[in-house]
């Protein structure tokens, strides 16, 4: 059986054994236990190890699997079901974290899946899951800039928050594929923003166009949740960009906070390759 991967050495086919990916340079990759495969090589690291940590991952798993972005979650399935059309289609999760998205995707009967982060911890629990469920996927450890699959492959590719390289996106879809962007709408987490900064301002609503891409559509997910502990509302923090960049003092407005009614507010972007 032929992986939907290449070989990140070579570049060559990998047939699927049961036990590891191998190509007909005898470069061999095993799979793991939990079924994924590390298929970024040593030289292509950009630290020892990179991507989100195992604490994070735990966090944003313990989170999500609260249901919390599920009508999120919904919605995507639904879109790539209609652009689908019930035809066969190859898509490819990109920066899939802990697989909370790809296992749903994947369980569409016509849908063929690759997913890949950067995290090992990452693509670990996506194995997992994907493993549990009996989803039509495999799971990799690879980079979003270097992704380890052949040109023109691709019906859909999927991108959830995570780093974005459209010559990539470019490369590995097909003519008339479909590349699905999710970021944060407007509205986006407001209440929490206005808890911890002094003069918090809402997520720009503007139109990106790509090379290479015509823009298709823009679905817009809003709604609100009750988020029901001080543990889920600094995870759902930690999941966002302004974790990075935003002050301990400031952050530390939310370590009382035990109950906290957000807006959840995203687009999901729609982009057709020329």
């Amino acid at each position: 059986m032929i992986s939907l991967f290449k070989c990140p050495i070579c570049g060559n086919a990998l047939n699927k054994e049961e036990k590891r990916l191998v190509c007909e340079s005898n470069h061999s990759f095993d799979i793991a236990a939990a079924n994924y495969v590390n298929l970024l090589p040593v030289n292509k690291k950009h630290s020892k190890s990179p991507g989100d940590d195992a604490e994070m991952v735990r966090a944003r798993e313990k989170f999500l699997s609260a249901g919390y972005y599920k009508t999120l979650r919904d919605k995507i399935v639904e879109t790539v079901a209609s652009l689908s059309e019930s035809k066969p289609v190859k898509l490819i999760d990109i920066g899939c974290g802990e697989g909370y998205y790809t296992e749903e995707v994947a369980s569409l009967n016509n849908v063929e899946t690759a997913a890949f982060d950067i995290s090992k911890t990452a693509a670990e629990k996506t194995g997992k899951r994907i493993k549990r469920t009996g989803a039509h996927s495999e799971a990799a450890v690879a980079s979003a800039f270097d992704s380890p699959v052949n040109d023109c492959c691709f019906d859909i590719a999927l991108n959830i928050f995570s780093p974005l390289c459209i010559p990539e996106l470019s490369r590995i879809l097909k003519s008339g594929g479909y590349f699905l962007y999710v970021v944060p709408a407007p509205d986006h987490l407001w209440e929490m923003k206005e808890l911890i900064y002094e003069n918090p301002y809402k997520n720009v609503d503007e139109k990106q166009e790509y090379d290479g891409f015509d823009f298709s559509d823009k679905i817009r997910v809003r709604y609100t949740e009750e988020i029901t502990s001080n543990e889920s509302i600094k995870a759902l923090f930690g999941m966002t960009p302004y974790f990075w960049h935003t002050p301990k003092a400031y952050m530390s407005k939310l370590d009382n906070i035990h109950s906290l009614r957000v807006t959840v507010d995203f687009f999901i972007l729609i982009y057709k390759k020329i």
